[in-house]
């Protein structure tokens, strides 16, 4: 497995997007990450896994895509502070 840091988390994020994955494939996708991955993702980078992963709860967790493009996008912002 890849190592993931929150950019490429956030670059994955906006190519699922662009594929029009679906909300649960992008939870369990989130899971499998959050399972793999060891300390690569800052505290940022872990809770936006965290929201991800939630989404397999239910539709009153879903976030729109204009909400996962902003999460992913303030990964990458953070990310270039880095």
């Amino acid at each position: 497995m890849k190592s993931y840091t929150d950019a490429l988390l956030a670059k994955d994020i906006l190519l699922m997007i662009k594929h029009n994955y679906s909300v649960e494939d992008i939870a369990k996708w989130a899971l499998e990450i959050h399972l793999k991955s060891k300390d690569e993702l800052s505290s940022k980078g872990k809770d936006a896994l965290m929201t991800l992963i939630v989404m397999d709860q239910g539709p009153e967790f879903y976030l729109s895509q204009k909400a996962l493009e902003s999460l992913a996008n303030s990964l990458l912002v953070s990310g270039s502070h880095s």
